[in-house]
């Protein structure tokens, strides 16, 4: 099983609850990192709060959804959208490190949604190389290559505009990414030139 978290109605990504109770997105964003499994300390750590911060941010979603604990708030978030479950394994979750930034459509996804498409084979002094599958975007019509090297915690490194946990689908403007990938096209395309 999956969890995703869901920009609700209110100005901020948060809720507005009964035409009165606001659940702020920051909050969720919190009560998110709890229900995928970080404790309190890493979850004030990736948002960069302290620790007490954290707890009134969940504490706070617990208190307005009138949740006894936290496994109660998540069920009552999950039955009024404000999470999405998917199929997908998640006893561990989709860390904000597990998401990738693709260099050419600029959309976000898990780095393990990444396809795999089997390389050619070559030969190299008489060995013969079997390269590993190249991963590329999984965006319909995209196909460009993903590296490790940006993953979404780099791309927060680079714009700390950018949301704690991206939203799939949507398109970033990041436009220092694709003169990196550029760069990085060129790189290669020269050692393949040399190399021949």
């Amino acid at each position: 099983m999956g969890l995703k978290q869901i920009r609700g109605n209110a100005p901020d990504g948060g809720y507005i609850i009964n035409g009165e109770i606001h659940i702020s997105y920051r909050a969720l964003e919190a009560f998110y990192l709890s229900a995928v499994g970080m404790n309190n300390e890493e979850a004030a750590e990736h948002m960069g709060i302290g620790v007490n911060t954290y707890r009134n941010h969940v504490y706070a979603v617990m208190k307005k959804l009138r949740a006894g604990n936290r496994a109660n708030a998540l069920l009552i978030a999950i039955e009024n959208g404000m999470f999405e479950v998917s199929g997908h394994h998640f006893l561990l979750g989709w860390s904000p490190e597990e998401w990738v930034l693709c260099w050419k459509c600029n959309r976000a996804f898990p780095a393990e949604e990444a396809i795999g498409v089997e390389q050619e084979s070559f030969i190299v002094d008489h060995v013969l190389i079997e390269p590993p599958p190249e991963r590329i975007c999984p965006y319909t019509g995209c196909g460009a290559g993903v590296w490790e090297g940006w993953s979404w915690s780099e791309v927060r490194e680079m714009d700390s505009n950018m949301p704690e946990i991206p939203d799939r689908d949507k398109v970033y403007k990041v436009t220092w990414l694709n003169k990196k990938a550029e760069e990085f096209i060129e790189m290669k395309r020269k050692e393949t030139y040399e190399g021949k």
